[in-house]
């Protein structure tokens, strides 16, 4: 059996005894590894041999012990730890217990004055669990998904999970959607009344890392195009600093302003990111996505000129673009 293989499994079998507090009989085990008994009880073995606690109990099932992981741990490793579980306990507050667990670190010294991480999102740590879960076992779910725009409607997902990203302040379960029949982020937040079913799906060669670098936010439909966006010296430099997708490269023009290109499908990620800068941006190609900026612009003008006519104009925009179908 080749090592990698092994160390997969056996890094596979210490979660499975983690996660559950009543314990794993061996058959189980088997199951969940799809290897024969015996090649469980040779897993076990080994685990002892890393000096891995295992416990059982009168019906054979098998457990993690309380001292099985018990890091020692540096300073600057501690800071680590620390800066990591606040990015993420709003979302995951079993980080934090997990931390605080550690015999290194004592409880309550995991406040840092000097790290904040903020986030909008309130989700649901049972969401995120189920979910985190699905993907790791590869099981379809179910799910009511409720948009940001509530004119919508609440819809019921089922859906293979690939896994979550993280991307501009918020968390986006990436997946293949079973009624759209393609990959699709969904928000995390919005997301509610989980049901794990029994169905496995076959995962296909599919790198969550790869696939997030190379798209623009979190819609992802069309086809690519050639997109420039002249930006004003003031955004300059901001704009070049920062590395918002694979294909993008800029052009600095003699008076400190640039052309940042890159190429994307057109999608309202794209339309929001553009209007965002105001009037430190202009749109240089493609005209489609030159038109919708201008469609954006004339409804915002609309809504604060208190014209009737043009704040028709702007509902027709929203509906377009917010409720359309643009945006899960």
């Amino acid at each position: 059996m080749p090592k990698a293989q092994k160390r997969r499994r056996l890094t596979r079998l210490i979660e499975l005894l983690r996660d559950s507090p009543r314990g794993h009989t061996v058959v189980t085990l088997a199951q969940e590894l799809g290897v024969p008994l015996q090649t469980v009880y040779r897993y076990l073995a080994d685990l002892r041999d890393l000096g891995i606690t295992l416990e059982s109990d009168e019906q054979h099932r098998y457990r993690l012990g309380s001292d099985s992981v018990h890091p020692s741990l540096s300073n600057e490793e501690v800071v680590a730890l620390v800066t990591a579980v606040q990015a993420v306990a709003n979302l995951t507050p079993t980080a934090r217990r997990a931390l605080e667990k550690l015999g290194s670190i004592q409880r309550g010294s995991l406040y840092d004055p000097y790290l904040h991480f903020h986030t909008f999102d309130q989700v649901d740590e049972q969401v995120f669990h189920t979910l985190h879960r699905a993907a790791r076992e590869k099981r379809t779910v179910e799910f009511d998904y409720t948009p940001a725009f509530k004119e919508r409607g609440t819809v019921r997902h089922r859906f293979d999970p690939y896994g979550i990203v993280h991307r501009d302040g918020h968390y986006y379960l990436v997946g293949h959607n079973h009624r759209a029949d393609k990959v699709l982020w969904l928000r995390l937040d919005q997301i509610h009344h989980v049901r794990l079913s029994t169905t496995r799906f076959r995962r296909p060669a599919f790198d969550l890392a790869e696939h997030a670098s190379h798209s623009f936010g979190s819609i992802d439909q069309g086809e690519p195009v050639d997109v420039t966006v002249w930006f004003s010296k003031v955004k300059a430099r901001a704009i070049a600093r920062t590395k918002r997708h694979e294909s993008q490269w800029v052009e600095q023009q003699p008076d400190g302003s640039l052309l940042y290109h890159l190429r994307v499908p057109v999608t309202a990620d794209l339309v929001w990111w553009v209007v965002g800068y105001g009037g430190h941006a202009r749109v240089v190609e493609p005209a489609e996505l030159r038109e919708l900026v201008i469609g954006h612009a004339r409804a915002v003008l609309g809504v604060y000129q208190q014209d009737s006519q043009k704040g028709e104009k702007a509902a027709e925009y929203d509906e377009q673009w917010l409720t359309g179908g643009k945006r899960q």
